[in-house]
């Protein structure tokens, strides 16, 4: 009877180091899927700091090509105005002309 109460507790001991054993390396590896997912965590912190900054950029660049655009537009409708009026004023220079030399 004692040799197999200490077979019995020699099995339970053996049980529970491998129980201890199979909990630890469970631990162990919930550890590293914490330290991944922390950092997936950062590197996606960092990606959207990323494109925070490029959606600003863009949208600045938007601001600075709209601005420019509206410039050149304005520009546009000046030279096409100043043109008009100079072609008139030739019109008018060439028919003095032609009837001072008539």
């Amino acid at each position: 009877e004692r040799e197999q109460f200490n077979t019995h507790q020699e099995d339970t001991e053996v049980k529970l180091e491998n129980r201890t054993i199979q909990l630890n390396e469970f631990a162990a590896t919930l550890n590293e899927k914490e330290e991944d997912l922390n950092s997936t965590e950062q590197d996606l912190k960092q990606k959207q700091k990323t494109l925070e900054e490029q959606e600003r950029s863009l949208k600045s660049s938007v601001e600075k090509f709209s601005s420019n655009r509206h410039k050149m537009e304005e520009r546009l409708r000046l030279a096409k105005q100043q043109n008009e009026e100079s072609e008139k004023d030739n019109i008018k220079e060439a028919k003095r002309l032609e009837a001072a030399h008539r």
